[in-house]
């Protein structure tokens, strides 16, 4: 836990979320989309992207509006709310239309039409009236990625897979200032080539 939470404020916020999310999600207008295995929730999905690599995901929803469109939801707890611009280019959301695309036969679909995220905010319950709490935030939907944006994420897996067949593993810090190389567990052979504890 953080300096400011602790296993009694995380639990009751996560109680409050937990009693909210089902008003919150009937309020989207969704309906889960069905299949002859029932509800397309938390399921896991398969796509052979390049010899020898299997690209995998499991979107939380997968549902359809009163327009008959498919839009894939996924929940996020998060500290405080997404800039609207990170769905936009979130890869995750990006790797669940490709998964659901090359599923599109089983699941009954012809296309993906909107990507997104429904956050539950996590925030202390208030000791008095007077703070906003824990809430579920309305879905933050985007349209599917087009061909370009598909292509290109398509290449970097194929990129990363390559790496990893060839042994080669470049240091990728990336939001390293926000996310600390001292939490990695690997941080002692990427910055020094110590291997001890591996």
């Amino acid at each position: 836990f953080s300096s400011i939470w602790d296993e009694a404020s995380t639990r009751a916020t996560g109680k409050v979320l937990a009693e909210r999310f089902p008003e919150a999600w009937d309020q989207t207008g969704l309906t889960p989309l069905l299949d002859e295995d029932g509800p397309v929730v938390e399921r896991r999905f398969q796509a052979t992207v390049a010899p020898g690599v299997v690209l995998t995901g499991q979107p939380d929803v997968v549902a359809m509006n009163s327009d008959g469109e498919v839009i894939v939801v996924d929940v996020k707890t998060t500290a405080s709310a997404y800039d609207p611009t990170f769905v936009l280019v979130a890869e995750q959301l990006t790797a669940y239309q490709i998964l659901l695309e090359a599923n599109r036969q089983s699941l009954g679909i012809e296309t993906v039409d909107k990507l997104g995220f429904i956050e539950a905010v996590k925030k202390k319950v208030p000791k008095t009236s007077r703070g906003t709490g824990p809430e579920v935030k309305e879905p933050l939907l985007a349209p599917c990625r087009d061909e370009d944006m598909t292509q290109e994420y398509l290449a970097k897996v194929r990129d990363m897979a390559r790496d990893i067949k060839q042994q080669r593993f470049p240091r990728r810090p990336r939001m390293a200032f926000n996310s600390p190389c001292n939490m990695c567990d690997f941080k002692g052979y990427c910055l020094k080539g110590d291997m001890e504890g591996l």
